[in-house]
Formats: structure tokens, C-alpha cells, sequence
């Protein structure tokens, strides 16, 4: 699986789930490993779109908020993983610990689902549900 982190999350948190991720055959990338920080959200998404095969990880709600971004990512048939607002107070640890925990989740779905598609993932594994997005 390859998954792009966007700019909400740490260039840090992405390195070290493709260190622990690779051997399992996922590529894990920050948005700064491609494009440069200020990259708007519809070039990024276009580019990841024309290569195919992306599953986007993004703390920014505004993509599914947001009119034009929603319309892109759609548009684009990519496959979104939203975390929910809690994910904000959390360390990169902590934040790498409970990625990794809906990790098997986060397959499963985007092997199963046609994109577009957009999940929310709390911050509390508990049930192991992901929050479908419209």
C-alpha cells in the first residue's frame, strides 16, 4: 500500500511508520518528501490521482470540509483517511502507536472500497470501526 501523509502530520511520524512499514511492502511518504510545504492541497491531490494507487492520511478536516478541496479529492478517486480532532493533542509517539494500531483497518479498507472514498479514524481504537465520511 502506498500512503501519503499530508502536511498536518510530521514529516517524522511518516519516516518512521515506512521504517517499521517497508518490510510489510507499504511505502509510507510526507507531503515535503514530494512537494514543497506550501503545496496546495488540489496539486498534491492531482499528482498522487495520475500516478494511482494512493491512500492519503490527512489531520486536516478542511479536504472534506472544504467545497473545492471535497470536489478534488473526489474527483481525483482517491482514498482518505481523516483523523478526528482528539489526534491534536497527541506527541508523534503516541500518534505512531495508534496509526499503527488501525493499520490493519486502514488496509483492509482501501483494498475493499472504490474510491472516492473517506474515513474518519477516532483517536480510541476501541470497536476498530472506522467513521465513514459522505
Amino acid at each position: 500500500m502506498k500512503v501519503f501523509l499530508d502536511n498536518n502530520l510530521s514529516p517524522h511520524l511518516a519516516h518512521a511508520l515506512h521504517t517499521l512499514l517497508e518490510p510489510e511492502g507499504d511505502r509510507v511518504i510526507h507531503l515535503t518528501d514530494r512537494f514543497a510545504p506550501d503545496t496546495e492541497d488540489r496539486v498534491w491531490i492531482e499528482a498522487l490521482a495520475a500516478e494511482g494507487g494512493w491512500v492519503v492520511i490527512s489531520a486536516d478536516r478542511r479536504i472534506d470540509r472544504n467545497r473545492l478541496e471535497r470536489e478534488a479529492w473526489r474527483r481525483n478517486r482517491l482514498i482518505m483517511f481523516f483523523l478526528s480532532r482528539q489526534w491534536r493533542r497527541l506527541r508523534n509517539v503516541e500518534i505512531a502507536w495508534r496509526l499503527l494500531r488501525w493499520w490493519p483497518s486502514i488496509e483492509e479498507q482501501a483494498r475493499l472500497v472504490s474510491p472516492p472514498a473517506a474515513f474518519e479514524l477516532s483517536r480510541d481504537y476501541r470497536s476498530g470501526r472506522l467513521k465513514v465520511l459522505r
